[in-house]
């Protein structure tokens, strides 16, 4: 910053602003890891030859998307789409 500006202030506003902003990034992912959320994100992941059946819900306005999702999906021949609704009973 000094070198842009040659002022005193902005460099330390730069360096007080940065330093602020460091511990408000450091503290958002100190908690997310410390309430176990990252876990959670990484067992997520299954592998398909392990699994008999995997669950997706997919909440969205747009048909398009859910289409899309569908056919994403369903591209595997393995696999067998369900569709159910909010009750969790099969949709024709």
């Amino acid at each position: 910053m000094w070198f842009v500006t040659e002022s005193a202030a902005a460099t330390a506003g730069a360096a007080i602003g940065g330093a602020i902003f460091e511990c408000f990034v450091t503290a958002v992912r100190s908690f997310v890891i410390g309430t176990g959320q990252s876990a959670a994100y990484q067992e997520g992941f299954v592998d398909p030859e392990a699994a008999d059946a995997i669950i997706v819900a997919l909440h969205v306005d747009d048909p398009e998307a859910v289409d899309a999702a569908r056919q994403a999906v369903s591209s595997e021949e393995r696999v067998r789409v369900f569709d159910v609704d909010e009750q969790g009973k099969p949709v024709a």
